[in-house]
């Protein structure tokens, strides 16, 4: 025999317990049921057996849902982490190239995970400069 829910105080019903006691009470409207008696108590029973159900599988879909939230954020967070390191790479890269060191081993390629499109400009700059620079007589 199944447990009976025992409400704490005098419960005012949920929508969700209507909700399931109107659909019981659907089912005396098939065909099938038509000419059977409806029984009201056997309604609240199963809706009683059927309502608990039901919220552990709202409060299972919950947490599934906020794992699924947490896995997505974490996922998130990391791209935005290896985003702004990926960054800051870049910005000492223009460092470097203002700097005039943006040669051989420190140079990095149009794609490289260190080269951004401020980088080629500075690098076009200090060309730029050292050109000028020795057109000019000291």
């Amino acid at each position: 025999m199944a447990k009976e829910r025992k409400p704490m105080k005098k419960e005012k019903p949920i929508q969700a317990d209507i909700e399931v006691t109107e659909a019981l009470a659907r089912g005396y409207c098939y065909k099938k049921n038509e000419n059977k008696v409806l029984d009201a108590d056997l309604i609240k029973a199963m809706a009683k057996e059927i309502i608990p159900m039901l919220e552990e599988i709202e409060n299972a879909t919950r947490e599934e849902c906020r794992g699924a939230i947490n896995v997505d954020m974490h996922s998130t967070i990391k791209k935005l982490e290896n985003e702004v390191e990926r960054l800051r790479v870049q910005l000492a890269g223009c460092g470097v190239a203002a700097q005039g060191y943006a040669k051989g081993k420190n140079d990095c390629k149009k794609g490289g995970y260190g080269w951004s499109a401020s980088f080629q400009d500075v690098k076009d700059l200090y060309k730029k400069y050292i050109s000028a620079l020795k057109g000019r007589k000291v």
